[in-house]
Order: structure tokens, then sequence, then C-alpha cells
């Protein structure tokens, strides 16, 4: 039972965080890798509030899978494992998705992937303007079918980004360039400022050819 309404939860979530992007059609900026990706979305979100008087939402840390992504979009909390809770949520998000007369028009938003098939179930939710890819680094010894995974996974959001930035000091993305970069560049992580640096340099491209058209 507890199951099904997980499952109804996350799909009536999912279904009004959609609805609310259709709405607004806010550009989407968003981080990947199995980890570090809190300290990028963290820079990047700083540099764009320092820059820009657009209006900016990040996810909160955790808020970053097939639950947790519409909860972030639409600004809500996790009701745990309280049915109530959940039943005051969905009924608020209801109402922002189809009255709320404002919405950020950047998001800035982790991307939580540790398993096949689940960049997919979250490139369901959003369609990213911009993608940042950290690093692919193993959990533990020995574990290269998780690698291998994650490699599938984040060529995925590669192919589904308007614009793709990755890691050129991480081995696997840099083996990897010719597949992970058709739509974007390498650049050194070492300082996460320079990202974001690179990262609003792309987004006042988009939003200045959004502007021409």
């Amino acid at each position: 039972m507890k199951s099904f309404l997980k499952c109804l939860v996350g799909v009536l979530l999912k279904y009004l965080a959609k609805i609310i992007l259709w709405r607004f059609s806010p550009r989407i900026i968003a981080i990947a890798g199995t980890e570090g990706k809190t300290e990028i979305r963290e820079a990047i979100t700083a540099k764009l509030l320092e820059s820009n008087t657009l209006r900016i939402r990040e996810n909160s840390r955790g808020f970053n899978t097939e639950i947790g992504l519409p909860l972030a979009i639409l600004d809500e909390p996790s009701g745990k494992s309280s049915l109530s809770e959940w039943y005051t949520i969905l009924l608020s998000a209801f109402k922002k998705a189809f009255f709320q007369k404002e919405f950020p028009e950047v998001l800035v938003l982790e991307l939580g992937v540790d398993t096949k098939g689940e960049m997919e179930k979250l490139l369901n939710i959003v369609h990213p303007d911009i993608s940042v890819l950290y690093c692919i680094r193993p959990r533990g010894f020995g574990d290269e079918d998780f690698l291998s995974t994650m490699e599938k996974e984040f060529q995925i959001l590669s192919s589904r980004s308007f614009r793709f930035i990755a890691n050129k000091d991480d081995e696997r993305i840099a083996k990897q360039s010719a597949v992970f970069c058709p739509p974007g560049k390498l650049i050194s992580f070492k300082n996460p400022q320079h990202i974001a640096e690179e990262v609003e340099i792309l987004l006042s491209e988009i939003l200045g050819a959004m502007r021409i058209v």
C-alpha cells in the first residue's frame, strides 16, 4: 500500500511540475555527476544572483530524485511518512501549478542519478538549457559496472541538453570527450567560480537569443 501511495504521489508531482514549467518556461541549468554537485550548484547560483536581476531558484540537497525534483520545482517540502502532510503538499502544488502568477526565470537543479534509467525519468520532467557534468567516480573499489552505467546515463543528459559543459580534469569524462561534448565543451573544474562564469556566459547567450526572437 505504501509503495502504491508513493508511486501515486510521484506521478501527481511530476505532472504538476511539468504543468508549471510549461506555463512559465524557465531556463533550466542542470548539474550532474557522481559527487560534487552541491558545490557546483551553489557556485552557479551565487554567481547568477550576484550579476543578474533574474529570479532564481535552486533545489536543496537531496531534492534531486524523481520525487525530490518536482518538489524543488514546485517549492514544496517533503511530506516524509505523513499522509496528511502529503495531502497538504499536493493541494498546495496543485494551486501553484494552475494559479500561481509568478515563477523564477532560472532554475538551478541537481540531478541525482545512481542507477540505470534514472536520468531518463528526470529528463521526462525537465529539459535542460545548460547541463554541467562534474565527475564520474567510483563509490568503492572495483565498481566498474556502476561507472559504466553512469557513463551511459550522463551521455543521455549530454544528448538532451541545449548547451553542455564537462570537466576535462576527470579522467573518464576526458576519455569520452567525443561522446560527451558534441554540443558543448570541456573546461577545467578546479575552480567552481570558473564554471559559474562559463554558465553565466551561456545563459546570457540563450536569453539574448530569446529576446531577438
